[in-house]
């Protein structure tokens, strides 16, 4: 009789007698294969997906599709948990100060992967990290620096994995379509616990020369130093330069967020309270790997499908996070259109429109690619908006270059030249004494 599984050879390169099946999932396909022996190397990749501060609710042990970032059935059953060092204490603490330069930068540091920045078009709930990130609502036109405080205690993974007895039962049984349904292709097997801090600071300006003394000033301070004792310090300069709006997310510890000005402290004493022996750590991440490896029963993935789903979903998310921000763009000059050159609002609203139905495009293809990664699993065919942003106005007083000063009394760039005259001449062609006349020159 011929084997219901027949049909997937072509997806594998291993050779000889082995088993291979393909598992088509109501909204993904996920290709499985029961151990090649000698035919195919193993693949096994190991991941970080956020802990409790994720919009999954993830256990040890339980199963995972990562790119409709959907939690599945519990399909493993974990050993014992054990850390690398054998210790159960010791911890690693990090301050940064990054500057964040596009909505993706935001999104990435804040460690949201492209699929769960989709989650809303599917029903999932966003993690409290991609709302905080959508909160922030970052423009171009603006200076973002985010203050992030990470705490990891030791990472704990399983000594060991097998498939729980109604898995392996299901796997004999009824193939690989019910048991990527129920499993997916990833589980967890390990976590780290601990906390993280982040501070987002926007800055924003009512000309071009408060921007101009802004960046000097983050020149200055070296945006990447580690050391909290020196936030206070750092944004007090910027504060000078530019009007201030703060936002702030916790993950693990007791008691209120803290104020601006008490960030060193904070910072500083972060880790006592996330701390694994004495503090409140919460699940900082969890580690997933694939099903390869699990007894009894090895199954290797084929990665080039799920390769090319990641690789969509990723550009995808990147598109949209470009238009949104330059959508975000347009609102803020809108809003300060007196700090631009003449706008035409009925342009703008154009641009809007275009902006809008790329969006639309990025989120639709997301929405087919986690539904179908083999067969709709592809860019959308819209170009970006092409859109010139109106220049910020550039004053009189901004206008002078390096050497010229603004002069409030005739409103240009002047320049002062001091001229040396002979007062005293000696008779000889020589000079008993000098004296300095200054001569001013201006320009439009």
């Amino acid at each position: 009789m011929r084997s219901p599984f027949s049909h997937a050879l072509s997806f594998f390169n291993c050779k000889g007698s082995s088993v291979f099946f393909r598992t088509v999932v109501t909204s993904a396909i996920v290709f499985v294969a029961v151990s090649c022996g000698k035919g195919g190397p193993a693949v096994s990749e190991f991941k970080n997906v956020p802990g409790e501060d994720s919009s999954l609710a993830l256990l040890l042990g339980q199963g995972l599709n990562p790119v409709e970032n959907k939690a599945k059935g519990h399909c493993v059953t974990l050993g014992a948990l054990k850390t690398q060092s054998g210790n159960v204490t010791g911890e690693i603490a990090e301050f940064r100060l990054l500057e964040i330069t596009s909505e993706s930068r935001l999104r990435e540091s804040l460690n949201v992967s492209a699929s769960a920045s989709f989650g809303g078009l599917t029903g999932a709930n966003y993690s409290g990290r991609m709302s905080f990130a959508q909160s922030i609502n970052k423009n171009s036109q603006s200076k973002y620096l985010m203050v992030h405080t990470r705490v990891a205690n030791q990472l704990e993974l399983a000594s060991n994995f097998s498939f729980t007895p109604e898995i392996q039962v299901l796997l004999k049984s009824s193939g690989g379509d019910a048991f990527a349904r129920h499993c997916g292709s990833e589980f967890v097997y390990g976590r780290r616990t601990g906390g993280e801090f982040f501070a987002i600071f926007e800055f924003s300006f009512s000309s071009v020369e408060e921007e101009r003394q802004f960046s000097a000033a983050l020149s200055a301070a070296g945006v990447g130093w580690k050391a909290s004792q020196q936030i206070n310090t750092a944004l007090s300069n910027f504060n000078m330069n530019a009007k201030t709006h703060v936002k702030m997310y916790r993950q693990g510890g007791n008691g209120e967020l803290p104020q601006v000005e008490d960030l060193q402290d904070f910072a500083r004493k972060f880790p006592t309270l996330v701390s694994g022996a004495s503090g409140a750590p919460v699940t900082l991440e969890l580690i997933t790997k694939d099903y390869s490896g699990v007894s009894p029963i090895d199954l290797k993935p084929n990665p080039q499908v799920l390769t090319r789903q990641q690789y969509v979903m990723q550009r995808l998310a990147e598109n949209r996070d470009q238009a949104s921000e330059l959508a975000r763009d347009l609102r803020y000059i809108a809003q300060n259109s007196n700090q631009y050159e003449e706008l035409n609002s009925e342009q703008i609203s154009n641009w809007e429109k275009l902006i809008n139905i790329y969006i639309n495009k990025q989120n639709d293809a997301a929405v087919d690619c986690m539904s179908d990664a083999f067969g709709a699993c592809k860019m959308p065919d819209v170009s970006f908006p092409v859109i010139e942003l109106p220049a910020r106005i550039v004053s009189a007083r901004t206008a002078c270059v390096a050497g010229w000063s603004f002069d409030e009394a005739v409103k240009k760039c002047c320049q002062v030249f001091s001229e040396k005259l002979c007062t005293i001449p000696d008779g000889a062609g020589k000079c008993l004494a000098w004296s300095l006349r200054d001569e001013k020159i201006c320009r439009n």
